[in-house]
């Protein structure tokens, strides 16, 4: 089950226009998140 969320979101992230495959990006980062 997580692999294929994990490929469903990689594919999202890649299809996606800007800002949000920007955003998709910086959800992967545990760093970034504290930010959000």
């Amino acid at each position: 089950m997580r692999k294929k969320l994990c490929r469903e979101f990689d594919y999202f992230r890649n299809h996606s226009l800007e800002p949000l495959s920007t955003f998709l990006s910086y959800m992967t980062c545990s760093y970034m998140i504290d930010n959000v």
